[in-house]
């Protein structure tokens, strides 16, 4: 109660720690004594200090309710315009992937065909000899399961998945005919042209099956 007080007449202290008198009367010891001062009342009333009272600690606290915040929601970076004409651009044949693949096929010293229009499908990589046939595929385009690039556009969802989804019931289709006619089929997708080592062991695996099979 006395803490503003007793600090205000603290700061009258002479060098030798003894109190000097201010003009409220009091020094910087506010003991028990000073509580009975007869000029108490008056000093009260013309302090310049505040007076910290009981009163001064109680208030009323109405609870407060904090807004609902709604979850944040993905947003496309695109507008439906800039995503329709970026998704033109997309090539179906000679894509980047698909040349990558041929290049390590050819360099790995196997010969093969390109786009046989006669095969279901219309593969990427046909050899005729082995009776085998891949197909690159992009993550995206045809839906790769557990894949991030396979992720739903945010704009035009109902659009998009109809479409993507008809594209993996179409690669289905066209790989079940493909084999119904005894054909070994291999699906290389985008993601898997990161490690390129591994690819080269899929493939030569893939490509030499049926030699391997003739030979036991």
């Amino acid at each position: 109660m006395w803490l503003a007080f007793c600090f205000s007449a603290g700061q009258n202290a002479n060098k030798s720690g003894n109190p000097v008198h201010s003009r409220s009367g009091f020094g910087s010891d506010c003991d028990a004594r000073n509580l009975n001062h007869p000029s108490l009342p008056s000093l009260l009333a013309t302090s310049h200090h505040p007076v910290m009272t009981e009163r001064s600690f109680t208030c009323n606290l109405s609870p407060v309710v904090l807004p609902r915040v709604s979850p944040l929601k993905m947003v496309d970076t695109l507008s439906p315009e800039d995503r329709s004409h970026r998704m033109s651009l997309v090539r179906g044949t000679d894509t980047k992937p698909e040349m990558f693949v041929r290049k390590l096929v050819h360099g790995m010293g196997y010969r093969y065909r390109l786009h046989q229009h006669n095969l279901p499908g219309t593969p990427d990589l046909v050899f005729k000899s082995r009776k085998a046939v891949i197909f690159v595929h992009g993550c995206f385009w045809h839906r790769h399961e557990g894949c991030p690039q396979a992720r739903i556009p945010k704009s035009r969802v109902d659009f998009w998945t109809k479409k993507l989804e008809g594209n993996r019931l179409r690669d289905e289709q066209k790989l079940s005919m493909l084999r119904t006619a005894r054909w070994r089929v291999l699906i290389v997708w985008e993601c898997e042209l990161k490690n390129k080592e591994a690819l080269a062991k899929k493939l030569r695996l893939f490509l030499d099956e049926e030699r391997h099979n003739e030979m036991c």
